[in-house]
């Protein structure tokens, strides 16, 4: 688990440091302000959904299981709604403000694909709450894997900023 979460912190760590090597202080920043709405919902998703779940989901009577197995999907899509409403929003208000069409850009892709990185954030949730560490890890393994390289490949063609990066 400690080696998973060194990966997961060591590709995001890679993709602060290329992002802010490669485009300048002006999309770091916007990287850095918006990676903390996904540090946010992340934080709201493990408190509200899936902390629950840990806790409850090895209750014997089946129906009641069943019935938290889809109560926590319910949550989930709830949250990612809320998640998007939220981001859509301050899209919105950037817009609004004076020199604000970089966050514009930013919020925008960032409303549509974190309801995906909230789904990769769910998956390993529930896979640490079953103890299927190696499977959590091999998913971490394989995304950072993908992250790092799509990543190196954006900057080296010069097509990296903070909306790529969220994009993938």
């Amino acid at each position: 688990a400690l080696g998973d979460q060194a990966l997961v912190s060591g590709s995001r760590f890679a993709a602060t440091v290329a992002i802010g090597r490669t485009c300048g202080a002006g999309e770091l920043g916007a990287y850095g302000l918006c990676f903390t709405f996904v540090v946010l919902f992340s934080s709201a998703l493990q408190s509200l959904v899936t902390l629950p779940y840990t806790v409850y989901w090895k209750k014997r009577h089946a129906n009641r299981r069943d019935s938290h197995a889809g109560s926590i999907l319910l949550h989930f899509f709830a949250l990612c709604l809320v998640a998007s409403a939220t981001l859509l929003g301050a899209s919105l208000i950037s817009a609004l403000l004076p020199g604000g069409e970089r966050m514009t850009r930013v919020f925008l892709a960032l409303s549509v694909f974190l309801p995906g990185l909230l789904l990769w954030e769910f998956a390993r949730r529930i896979g640490f709450a079953h103890l299927r560490v190696r499977a959590v890890f091999l998913l971490d393994f394989f995304a950072a894997l993908l992250f790092v390289t799509s990543l190196t490949s954006l900057s080296l063609s010069g097509g990296l900023s903070a909306v790529t990066a969220y994009v993938v």
